[in-house]
């Protein structure tokens, strides 16, 4: 019976092993392009903790600029005054930097303000932090006013071949290290973006 126990032990420990390092690696790739701090020790990227609205927010902007031809780099000014667009964000709170990402998110079309509370320091769901992402650089389609706009986000995703897996849910809320996979597959996207357009050029 011990023996069972350990075994089964030792497949759940490699079994997070694997799923931490593979999303590791994302993670590394992301702050070699400067779209996400590095951590050191690793641990500190806590890959498998939820991540907050706000912090979503700033991987968003700086993912613009990374040099893509059809995408606008978002540029964040220094100093910066709150114009108060949303309720719970101001020009120090929650923080001392927050408004500034938030507020030129919003007027750059990656967030939406039709609601005037940004919530940000929640835990972000899928379908929200892949619509940032996909909005930021110019991939989430028009909205349809006949289907919900997590089922567009989903839908998008799956045809893009972003997810980490295509079932699932678009409410859960997304880990940071999934987040980073999802967001190193957005680039790999715009990069064929840019190899296609290369090849048009000699046809």
């Amino acid at each position: 019976m011990k023996k069972i126990l350990l075994i089964c032990a030792g497949i759940i420990i490699t079994s997070v092993s694997v799923y931490a390092l593979n999303y590791l690696n994302y993670a590394e790739y992301l702050a070699d392009k400067h779209v996400i701090v590095r951590q050191r020790p690793a641990e500190n990227y806590a890959l498998a903790d939820k991540v907050l609205r706000q912090e979503v927010v700033g991987i968003a902007i700086r993912l613009t600029g990374l040099n893509f031809r059809s995408v606008e780099s978002i540029s964040l000014p220094d100093p910066y005054t709150c114009d108060n667009t949303f309720l719970d964000v101001k020009q120090n709170t929650p923080n001392s930097w927050a408004c500034r990402s938030v507020e030129i998110a919003a007027k750059a079309g990656i967030i939406t303000t039709n609601n005037k509370h940004f919530r940000p320091e929640a835990d972000i769901t899928r379908a929200e932090a892949i619509a940032m992402m996909l909005s930021a650089v110019k991939l989430m389609p028009k909205a349809d006013d006949t289907k919900p706009w997590q089922e567009t986000v989903m839908n998008t995703s799956k045809t893009l071949g972003i997810l980490a897996d295509d079932k699932l849910a678009a409410d859960e809320k997304i880990t940071r290290g999934e987040l980073f996979y999802t967001v190193s597959r957005i680039i790999k996207v715009l990069y064929k973006q840019e190899i296609d357009y290369i090849d048009s050029l000699a046809q």
